[in-house]
């Protein structure tokens, strides 16, 4: 993706396009500031710069997010699920990670021109197995309402706040299972989990069902103005 922007960008400057693109590494947008119709950035290095619109998408745990919504203290907004798994066979590293298995729910995925995509704003947790749907929606909305209404940013993003509520609902819809079940905490939940995903495993064709995901049918708008077709 890093070399196809890059391309992408080299090509439009060619033809006289306006705008650029720019890769900034090791910073983050630590300070955020806006009036009608454009944001100030401010970034860890104290670096400044004004844009037109600002998109976050750093994940469940998005600083932008807590810097622009006061929704993430809500429960409702920013859910656990109530998961702890340790895996003690994994090899010890001084580089380590970890994070909250969560769900994201915002109510408003913008905040006057900056507005959150995936995790940052509908992170669905692993259990759904629907994050790269998610993320993807999230991220074509948004691009085809800012192409199509131009500079009329405001118009752009309340569509996109409009139309991402089914597919994203579909997206966040926990399975039948309790996710604790998968996390037992007794030899005797263990030894039912091993014995269950045992039985599951020696049922071939179960393994080779499709994941249900969204309904068949257009409930995605079709943006010509993004020239996905001719991209490649």
């Amino acid at each position: 993706m890093y070399d196809k922007s890059h391309e992408q960008d080299s090509k439009g400057r060619e033809l006289g396009r306006n705008g650029s693109l720019t890769y900034q590494f090791g910073k983050a947008v630590s300070q955020i500031s806006q009036d009608a119709d454009r944001v100030d950035a401010t970034f860890s290095d104290g670096y400044r710069r004004c844009f037109d619109v600002v998109v976050a998408a750093y994940g469940q745990s998005s600083r932008t997010r807590v810097l622009v919504s006061h929704q993430e203290a809500s429960d409702t907004t920013y859910k656990s699920l109530e998961v702890d798994a340790a895996y003690y066979s994994i090899p010890r590293t001084e580089d380590f990670y970890a994070h909250e298995v969560v769900q994201v729910k915002m109510k408003q995925p913008y905040k006057g021109c900056v507005v959150l995509l995936g995790d940052a704003g509908y992170c669905p947790s692993p259990f759904t197995g629907m994050g790269t749907t998610g993320r993807l929606i999230s991220a074509y909305v948004p691009a085809g309402e800012l192409a199509r209404h131009g500079s009329n940013v405001g118009t752009a993003l309340q569509n996109y706040q409009a139309l991402m509520p089914t597919p994203i609902n579909k997206c966040q819809k926990m399975p039948g299972l309790i996710p604790g079940a998968f996390f037992p905490s007794s030899r005797l939940g263990l030894w039912t989990l091993h014995n269950a995903m045992w039985a599951t495993s020696t049922v071939q064709q179960i393994a080779r069902l499709p994941s249900p995901g969204p309904k068949s049918g257009r409930q995605l708008p079709e943006y010509p103005e993004l020239k996905l077709a001719s991209s490649s």
